[in-house]
């Protein structure tokens, strides 16, 4: 019994299934997830390139590093929450690692024949096979998801370069393990099979891989597999949404790369195995995602990592996908600069199987110096949603001055439905800033998962100084924290004056203000960035204005400081008020108990300006 049989089956449930299937079969041979014979072939060709190379080059370091990685260990996980041991340490999860691993091998393999590569695949793939199951309390579906696509993708690359007797304990594994597993999951209506975020995406991505390649024996397995394929799809048709209407996530950009990675791949493993992306690819947003990233990343190719985000992101690969899978000239021309020039990306195998060389059709100098999510003209209520706007003197030039400021929600999650994600910061207003080949304003961005999670991802979650409005750049009343289910919407943007207003008010209006409003804008020469900010409220208030930063501190007088970073120096001026500054690694005990992070908050300082005003004023801060 081939998979074929279990096409059909799909084919002739098409009226009742409520899913769109293919009307056509197509070759179904391996390998068929993400590339067919031919197609590796045609890849081959195209990393010949120069940027090709540079990406072929990476691949085959990470590559040597896996033949002597140690295989994975399962985890001891007879306690319900107990596997925290070697395989969750922080945020790494070892089974991306397992994944990797296999993929990246198997990729070398197909690309070089050298029996080493297939060697350790297959080593990989069959250690994973050993352990009882593949799914565990930790990160749950996240973690079993990805050994799941891991080792599908090795078992249809090395299909026809394995012995049968290993072929058919991986095809074994894969239906209990996986398949199994997935149907449990749905049956039982598991919370993450109709989120809206990116647990959803990651968690289906396996499944669809396994259901796409297994063989299947019998009839209970091909009904098995068809199932499970069905109710993928209609579970991540929930989440795909979210990228809606423009391309913006709200997470944040390090959960969106991770959603639109997985996206992405459950498109490609479709349109490679069915010839079909079951509409994945009509969702509004999508196609946009690779501009979104180019406005949101500053000259110095960090990002604005709002939310649980770092100030790096190792998107490339998703990006090179919205460009082979939409023919996509800006997200190509996008793709191909990163490779050449962001320091920061991952070239792995995920950039290498989406790799396109579309040529140098799309000049990157010619997109706006002004940019908004969502459209003020047509869209002022924050609803569920993240605004963002950017400014920027110009294209490709790396001393270029940009910021960027945020509204939209909190976003604050209680665990009382799926409305709402675990991975949004208090930072209404937040504003990130780059002059001088420097990020000078700092969005501190995620913390360490191994914090507690009952209370990094729980209802105390904003009791935390680096997720509450106190450790963002933006303001405060009487020290008082933003409600946490408050909204901010930009209100306009002013392409010829370089300026961003952003209403603030929602923020705050429990805690009795009027109005609330911060103006960004840069000077003509682009010199010179000012905030002004603007506010009645009910009763007079110290309000406190901040902004974090690496650089070190200068104290000029009561009303200006001085900058110094990477050799360059900016100066901060203030109309009202007092200025001081203080390192995070002080402040931090002070708002909770949370440990510091060393590698990074030691660094981190934070500019405090504090103005006593009567209920209305207003105070502008000036960086030139």
């Amino acid at each position: 019994w081939n998979w074929s049989c279990c096409v059909l089956l799909l084919l002739s449930l098409e009226c009742t299934s409520g899913v769109r299937l293919p009307q056509a079969l197509p070759s179904l041979g391996h390998p068929r997830l993400l590339l067919n014979t031919t197609e590796f072939a045609t890849l081959k060709e195209r990393l010949q390139t120069h940027t090709g190379q540079i990406v072929y080059s990476q691949l085959l370091a990470q590559g040597e590093q896996f033949l002597s990685l140690p295989d994975i260990q399962e985890p001891n996980c007879t306690v319900t929450g107990a596997c925290r041991g070697p395989w969750f340490s922080g945020n790494y999860l070892e089974s991306r690692t397992a994944a990797a691993t296999i993929i990246t091998c198997s990729f070398l393999y197909r690309t070089t024949h050298n029996t080493t590569w297939k060697d350790r695949a297959v080593a990989a793939m069959l250690n994973a096979v050993s352990f009882n199951s593949w799914y565990w309390p930790v990160a749950q579906a996240l973690e079993f998801s990805e050994i799941s696509y891991g080792v599908a993708i090795g078992y249809d690359w090395l299909y026809h370069n394995m012995p049968v007797s290993v072929r058919e304990s991986i095809n074994t594994a894969l239906i209990a393990r996986t398949l199994h597993l997935s149907q449990q999951n749905f049956n039982q209506g598991l919370w993450w099979t109709e989120d809206v975020y990116n647990w959803n995406l990651v968690s289906h991505a396996g499944p669809i891989a396994a259901s796409l390649v297994v063989d299947c024996p019998n009839n209970s397995i091909t009904n098995l597999a068809q199932d499970v394929l069905q109710r993928s799809l209609q579970g991540i048709a929930h989440a795909l949404p979210s990228f809606g209407p423009d391309g913006v996530w709200p997470e944040g950009l390090g959960y969106q790369g991770y959603a639109l990675q997985h996206a992405l791949l459950s498109a490609r493993f479709l349109v490679s195995s069915l010839g079909d992306d079951f509409d994945i690819l009509t969702y509004p947003g999508l196609e946009n995602t690779a501009e979104v990233f180019l406005h949101l990343t500053g000259p110095s190719y960090l990002i604005f990592n709002w939310g649980d985000s770092h100030l790096s992101t190792p998107l490339i690969g998703s990006i090179f996908s919205v460009a082979h899978l939409y023919n996509s000239t800006l997200a190509g021309a996008i793709a191909q600069d990163w490779v050449e020039n962001n320091p920061y990306v991952n070239l792995d195998w995920w950039t290498i199987v989406n790799y396109v060389s579309l040529g140098n059709h799309h000049d990157l100098t010619s997109q706006p110096l002004i940019k908004a999510y969502r459209d003020p003209s047509t869209d002022t209520a924050y609803g569920n949603k993240t605004h963002l706007a950017t400014l920027r003197s110009c294209w490709q030039y790396p001393n270029a001055s940009w910021a960027a400021v945020k509204g939209g929600e909190n976003l604050f999650n209680d665990h009382g439905s799926n409305s709402h994600n675990d991975h949004g910061h208090m930072d209404l207003g937040q504003f990130v800033l780059e002059m001088h080949g420097q990020r000078w304003a700092i969005d501190a961005g995620s913390g360490e998962y191994d914090y507690p999670l009952i209370s990094y991802f729980g209802r105390f979650r904003f009791s935390y100084f680096r997720l509450n409005s106190l450790g963002h750049n933006t303001l405060s009343f009487d020290g008082a924290l933003q409600d946490q289910k408050g909204g901010a919407a930009i209100q306009s943007i002013d392409a010829a004056a370089r300026r961003i207003v952003v209403d603030l008010t929602g923020g705050y209006a429990r805690g009795g203000a009027i109005s609330v409003t911060r103006e960004c804008s840069f000077s003509e020469d682009y010199s010179t960035f000012t905030i002004k900010d603007s506010w009645e409220h009910r009763t007079a208030q110290e309000v406190q204005w901040r902004m974090n930063t690496f650089a070190n501190i200068t104290k000029v007088s009561g009303q200006e400081l001085t900058l110094d970073q990477g050799g360059r120096t900016l100066s901060l001026k203030v109309s009202a008020g007092s200025v001081t500054f203080q390192d995070w690694a002080l402040e931090f005990p002070q708002v909770n108990t949370a440990r510091i992070e060393p590698t990074q908050d030691a660094q981190l300082r934070q500019i405090v300006v504090r103005v006593a005003t009567s209920s209305s004023s207003s105070l502008e801060v000036s960086l030139s």
